[in-house]
């Protein structure tokens, strides 16, 4: 008789192998994940979307950014967006609400993005000098070659995000939760 995987009545890859699931038991992905933007449908509306106090699928290109807040005050909902070469027109950004962006080359020096969510977005030699992100839910963000000096993210989640080759002199993450987060180079 033959000795192997078909002796017990199995086989013996469905044993090792475990299934891949899809479905609303499936493991979530582990890590970093990149923003999501489709560039073919981006507009040149943001700041007109901005207005009513939410902007999807646009473009903020060497321009001062306007306040990022509604009309009415409220925190503004950004998503789908890049930003290139911006700067900031006024710096209180409270509540900011960032999913699936790209921000590149900009200055956003002592941007002020308390209680912020933000969510699969990467932030490019993007200064960010005295930046104020407490209280904040960032998760799967990319900051890479960032001038993140004086920033402050006490008692933020930064979840999977990524600190790349970012000055970080007099940061402070008091409190927060670094889960999954890396710091290299």
């Amino acid at each position: 008789r033959e000795r192997g995987s078909r002796s017990r009545g199995y086989d013996l890859a469905s044993v090792l192998v475990p299934p891949i699931y899809s479905g609303p038991m499936a493991a979530k992905p582990k890590g970093r994940i990149a923003p999501r933007i489709d560039e073919a449908v981006l507009t040149e509306t943001f700041s007109e979307q901005l207005a009513s106090g939410a902007v999807h699928d646009a473009v903020a290109a060497e321009m001062a950014l306007p306040a990022l807040v509604s009309p009415g005050g409220q925190s503004a909902s950004i998503e789908g967006c890049i930003w290139r070469s911006v700067t900031l027109s006024n710096p209180r950004a409270q509540r900011l609400r960032l999913r699936d962006a790209r921000i590149e080359k900009s200055d956003l020096a002592n941007i002020e993005v308390s209680d912020a969510a933000w969510e699969r977005v990467e932030l490019v030699a993007t200064r960010l000098t005295g930046a104020t992100c407490n209280e904040s839910q960032l998760k799967s963000v990319l900051f890479q070659e960032c001038k993140l000096d004086f920033a402050l993210f006490r008692m933020a989640s930064l979840e999977h995000c990524v600190f790349e080759k970012c000055n970080l002199t007099e940061a402070d993450f008091y409190g927060a939760n670094l889960t999954g987060a890396i710091f290299r180079g």
